[in-house]
């Protein structure tokens, strides 16, 4: 697209990109479907994203249930950790992706 919009560019080539607009994407999904005629490239709806984030699982996360329920401070939760940065474990910055289980 010509410029890498994330503020944690210093992360390097295998981070997710951050700070990008739903408009950006829209942009970026357009350019795909013009490059490749065989394939129609879309964002997955909520209920896609959380099916496959679950992997099939009927709980919470893929690993198991929440165990840190707190609604105003960020808790260490022990299933969470091993599969996701978020606010407790990520220094408040992007990370390299496939560091987690699956």
């Amino acid at each position: 697209m010509g410029e890498n919009p994330s503020h944690f560019s210093s992360c390097g080539d295998n981070c997710p990109v951050e700070m990008v607009l739903w408009n950006d994407i829209q942009e970026f999904i357009q350019k795909l479907n013009n490059i490749d005629e065989n394939f129609i490239y879309r964002l997955p709806t909520e209920v896609e994203w959380e099916y496959a984030a679950r992997a099939e699982s009927t709980n919470a996360f893929t690993n198991g249930e929440i165990l840190a329920y707190t609604s105003t401070v960020c808790s260490k939760d022990s299933n969470l950790s091993q599969i996701a940065w978020y606010c407790y474990n990520s220094s408040e910055q992007t990370h390299p992706v496939a560091q987690k289980e699956r």
